[in-house]
């Protein structure tokens, strides 16, 4: 995982990516979290096509407001 709480992986095909960020408290809450590409291994051309991600020089940023015990999911499309 990228930290306890965000998880992502590299799909098969290798043409896509998603990220799983859980909200482990009972209190909802703002989610922010920023990661570099290279961290998934992924190099080139990303765009996302989830709500909440910006992705600028070689850096995911992403964000969404968080129900207690939940997880958001994001999709990134590699290439």
């Amino acid at each position: 995982g990228l930290d306890l709480n965000v998880h992502g992986h590299v799909l098969d095909d290798g043409k896509s990516a998603v990220i799983v960020a859980f909200n482990r408290s009972s209190t909802d809450k703002a989610f922010s979290y920023s990661f570099a590409l290279s961290e998934l291994g992924i190099s080139g051309a990303v765009r996302s096509t989830s709500d909440g991600v910006a992705v600028a020089g070689g850096k995911v940023t992403l964000s969404g407001d968080m129900r207690g015990l939940s997880a958001l999911v994001f999709e990134l499309s590699l290439g």
